[in-house]
């Protein structure tokens, strides 16, 4: 019997050295180190699909980049075809109106290179070069007129003419070189006080213009 408890005991032995000691048989810890090996190269295949991603998605910024500009400039080079295209358009002096209402000459006077005198509906336009100071301006109620004095020394024969506007009788432009100014008279069928007047001193122009009833 001890002969049998003795050799159980040696074969008990014996396997668990044998179980020790050969390299094949896997342990606990041989199985955790397998795992976390196994999670680094997992780990680090990410990485590398990662760093091959990224330039990918860096190719797709540029060339999207590259593309809106080339959108931008292709739009900046339409609108300035088409601004070359735009004819320039020259628009005529507009003289103040004092209606409102669109300009259209009924008659027109062309006095002298530097003064000209028109009429539009009921309004009557003296325009004179703007270099040419108004100096002075007064109303003659008892004779029905309006008369304006310019600056400046000009030698020329005195105009007159007739106006078929039926607010308005007639006009004169004459000079006084003496005393270095000329002069213009706008005479009325009516009385001073049915006429007002506009003055832009700054582009030298004057609007007269029949009150409304």
């Amino acid at each position: 019997m001890k002969i049998i408890l003795i050799c159980i005991f040696s074969v008990i032995l014996s396997v668990d050295l044998f179980a020790r000691m050969n390299p094949f048989e896997a342990t606990d810890t041989f199985m955790e180190k397998k795992e976390q090996l196994i999670k680094e190269q997992e780990a680090e295949k990410n990485r590398l699909e990662t760093m091959v991603m990224e330039p990918k998605i860096s190719e797709n910024i540029i060339i999207k980049e590259i593309e809106d500009k080339k959108v931008i400039e292709e739009i900046v080079v339409k609108k300035e075809i088409i601004e070359e295209k735009v004819p320039e358009v020259k628009v005529k002096k507009q003289s103040p109106n004092p209606l409102n209402k669109v300009m259209i000459e009924d008659e027109e006077f062309a006095i002298l290179p530097f003064v000209n005198i028109y009429t539009v509906q009921n309004t009557l336009m003296i325009e004179v070069d703007k270099k040419y100071n108004l100096i002075h301006q007064e109303v003659l109620e008892k004779q029905k007129k309006f008369l304006f004095d310019f600056q400046g020394k000009k030698s020329f024969y005195t105009v007159r003419k007739n106006i078929k506007n039926k607010n308005y009788k007639s006009l004169a432009v004459g000079t006084h070189l003496k005393e270095k100014y000329f002069r213009v008279v706008i005479d009325f069928p009516f009385d001073t006080s049915m006429y007002r007047k506009s003055i832009d001193t700054k582009n030298g122009i004057i609007a007269i213009q029949r009150r409304r009833k």
